[in-house]
């Protein structure tokens, strides 16, 4: 597909239907309807909260808020990467062909952001599941690798350990049975005291008691015991981690980690939200800079249906160029802030507190990582320039001459134009979404426990 038969995708808008607009609301009737009828059956409903539906929800209102608060910020960024153009000048043209009219201009500005959200509900959820996923994954991995370690490095020294209390009490117990006599002299020279063995003693060595047979028999089975007590330790050990594991609160469940384990964590993310997020992304970007009118996802779905499944994905190697910096960026800030959460230092922080400034620090550093990368990238998307390439080498030729292009018409200023609104939307952005996710997700985790406590309370 050329790019000027591309671009003339995104100019087609298809009128309403009164039939469509009747059968939906005979639909959503009906849907009423029913729900009112079984209102007391679906009153008794209670949906069991786990880890995965806990971060899809909170994952999803951190996207739904995002888009909520800050959308006009990014439709000045988008129009800024577009026209090239700064965001005075983005403002002031909207307001010249709105004709000064308030509502037009939030219509223009809010342009995308109805059909934007169930979509960004599907992102936001796909996101924060799979970088929680992976990191208890990845977490466990690593504490069962240094758990095997451990284990064999303390298996290697038990021997020595168990043996040398057990010839210990060898020695004792062979000095407790050695008999000996002494017999006193008294002649001229004096008083003599001469040890000798005693009879009855040696005797009774010979033909033991029942005693002497018991500690024999206590001083063989000595080391079995030694070693069925090691074993019971160990299998009460692991029971007793296994029950802990079956009662650990639900609020207990994403691992700690080191840089490489985050570093992991981001890069799965980035990719497998980079499948989901790409066709939004290209769809309400061109939305926003006014290519498309009305509701995108409708030309999302004439395009699917006309073009394949393939057309969605137009560009998708310079939305990864772009995309893969941000989200890494942003998930490693956000991994090694979850793993200092519970310093001593940072104990008397208030949780709001503490969200909203690894929400702003995230924010920053992504944005400054892939500012140069998401100019290039909105430039393809709203002009069609390179999107028809093939392949990944063509591809990444394509997003290099786009970035040539530009730095040589506006020198290297031009790779960031866009920088102030992108940062008054993406700051403030990630400030609000992961503020959002986290208290979601502390709200739930609290009801999720209550119910794990009301269920062991009540295990009928």
């Amino acid at each position: 597909m050329s790019d000027h038969r591309l671009r003339a995708l995104f100019n087609y808008s298809s009128p309403r239907s009164v039939a469509k607009l009747t059968t939906a609301g005979i639909a959503s009737g009906v849907a009423a309807t029913a729900i009112l009828a079984n209102r007391d059956k679906l009153s008794n409903i209670r949906i069991s909260l786990n880890s995965t539906l806990i971060e899809a929800i909170s994952g999803a209102a951190g996207e739904v808020a995002q888009i909520a608060l800050v959308y006009p910020l990014d439709t000045v960024k988008v129009r800024c990467q577009a026209a090239g153009l700064n965001s005075r000048q983005v403002l002031a043209q909207l307001w010249r062909s709105t004709g000064g009219n308030w509502p037009a201009l939030l219509s223009a500005l809010y342009a995308g952001a109805l059909p934007a959200v169930p979509l960004s509900v599907l992102v936001g959820a796909v996101h924060y599941v799979s970088f929680c996923t992976t990191r208890r994954a990845l977490a466990k991995v690593t504490k069962a690798d240094d758990e095997a370690g451990s284990s064999s490095s303390s298996s290697s020294q038990q021997p020595g350990a168990t043996l040398q209390p057990l010839l210990e009490q060898q020695q004792q117990h062979q000095q407790q049975h050695a008999h000996q006599h002494v017999i006193v002299t008294h002649g001229v020279t004096g008083t003599h005291f001469m040890p000798m063995e005693d009879p009855a003693a040696a005797a009774a060595d010979e033909a033991p008691d029942d005693t002497s047979l018991q500690d024999s028999s206590s001083s063989s089975a000595r080391p079995a015991a030694v070693a069925a007590g090691a074993v019971a330790l160990t299998a009460a050990a692991a029971a007793e981690s296994e029950a802990d594991a079956d009662a650990r609160p639900i609020s207990h469940d994403v691992g700690e980690g080191s840089m490489s384990l985050n570093m992991a964590c981001a890069v799965i993310t980035a990719v497998i939200t980079a499948v989901v997020e790409a066709p939004l992304e290209q769809f309400r970007h061109n939305s926003q800079a006014g290519n498309i009118r009305g509701n995108f996802v409708r030309e999302m779905w004439r395009v699917l249906r006309t073009s394949g499944p393939r057309s969605l994905y137009f560009g998708f190697v310079p939305y990864c160029l772009e995309s893969w910096p941000y989200d890494v960026s942003e998930l490693l800030v956000v991994g090694a802030a979850t793993d200092a959460r519970g310093a001593p230092g940072l104990a008397g922080i208030k949780p709001a507190v503490f969200d909203m400034t690894v929400g702003a620090l995230a924010g920053t550093v992504a944005v400054l990582v892939s500012m140069p990368f998401d100019v290039v990238k909105t430039y393809m998307q709203t002009h069609g320039t390179g999107m028809a390439a093939e392949g990944l080498r063509e591809s990444v030729g394509a997003f290099w001459a786009t970035g040539s292009r530009l730095v040589a018409k506006g020198g290297p200023g031009a790779l960031f134009v866009g920088l102030a609104p992108r940062l008054a939307h993406q700051v403030p952005g990630a400030m609000v979404c992961w503020l959002a996710i986290e208290s979601m997700q502390r709200h739930l985790k609290k009801c999720a426990e209550q119910q794990q406590q009301q269920q062991q309370q009540c295990p009928a």
